[in-house]
């Protein structure tokens, strides 16, 4: 799916990571997925390249693009436990831990633009940030590296975050996201990568392709830190 071979030495280089931010014990609990054990849907780790039964089902739902996304970290009980004390915890220093891997696979996709997924007003009020937005700090660096834009916003007010939703509750959710209109113009023609933190059903990313489908864009891809 990159247009770039990632290798599994750059993605665990690791190179900026500061030694207060995440030891090397801890680093060395997190699993990297291989593009040649994966999903080439979905991202989702396995045995074989063939399209896991959760892209499977996706294709036999109506209206559903079929979005490529590549998932860098298998979502480990090593993950579970980063994401929860970066993200529910509010340790915002754990975020360096991971954003030079992020910044590697989002230069070697070769697109002109990245989207975070955004969170509603309330999570973001709740938590202070916007986690997906924090693991991009350092795209942009290079010359030539895509612009990061926060094109899409949250409509509908949350009932219940979604990290707490059961599978059932979150493939049932409607459509949460639009395009901010201050942001269609540069859309337009690009190649766009969506980024998020977890992929977990695919309804997130799903509904954030969807949103963006009504603007003239090359391509469309989806990269998270964890599947």
């Amino acid at each position: 799916m990159l247009s770039k071979t990632l290798t599994i030495r750059e993605l665990l280089s690791w190179r900026r990571v500061t030694d207060d931010v995440i030891c090397e014990n801890c680093k060395a609990t997190f699993t990297v997925i291989r593009e040649s054990k994966a999903c080439p849907q979905c991202g989702r780790n396995q045995e074989n390249q063939e399209i896991c039964q959760d892209c499977q089902r996706w294709h036999l739902m109506p209206n559903t693009l079929k979005i490529k996304n590549r998932g860098l970290f298998q979502y480990t009980q090593a993950m579970h436990d980063y994401m929860h004390q970066y993200k529910f915890n509010g340790d915002l220093r754990l975020a360096k831990a991971f954003q030079h891997v992020v910044q590697l696979a989002i230069d070697a996709a070769q697109v002109d633009v990245v989207i975070p997924v955004p969170v509603s007003d309330t999570t973001f009020d709740h938590r202070g940030f916007n986690q997906a937005a924090e693991l991009l700090q350092l795209v942009g660096e290079n010359r030539h590296s895509p612009v990061v834009c926060p094109a899409l916003k949250v409509a509908t007010p949350d009932k219940q975050q979604q990290s707490r939703q059961g599978r059932k509750d979150r493939m049932t959710r409607t459509q949460p996201f639009v395009i901010d209109p201050n942001y269609a113009e540069k859309l337009h023609g690009n190649k766009i990568l969506i980024f998020d933190d977890v992929y977990t059903t695919g309804r997130t990313l799903h509904f954030a392709a969807q949103a963006l489908q009504t603007v003239e864009v090359t391509s469309m891809i989806g990269l998270t830190l964890a599947r």
